[in-house]
């Protein structure tokens, strides 16, 4: 499970990414996280365009990574949804 930082300066709240979460949790190479993400951000654009719909989302952040659904926002954003 990633647990937030907190920016001592701000107080905001930084969550690991996802390939950071690989990295730490998994032991795995940044180019292995890297790839692993980009893989699954394929196969949510190809998800969002077939239904247009992002609720079987959820299940391919947990069945990608084991992650918690909070991850979603991070794939969300870099396909620019």
């Amino acid at each position: 499970m990633a647990y937030p930082t907190c920016n001592r300066l701000s107080g905001e709240i930084l969550m690991e990414s996802i390939v950071e979460v690989l990295m730490r949790r998994d032991g795995v190479s940044q180019s292995d996280a890297e790839e692993l993400y980009q893989e699954a951000l394929e196969e949510l654009r190809e998800l969002v365009e077939a239904s247009g719909s992002i609720c079987e989302a959820e299940d391919l952040v947990r069945d990608y990574f084991g992650l918690e659904p909070d991850y979603l926002t991070e794939m969300l954003n870099d396909l620019g949804v």
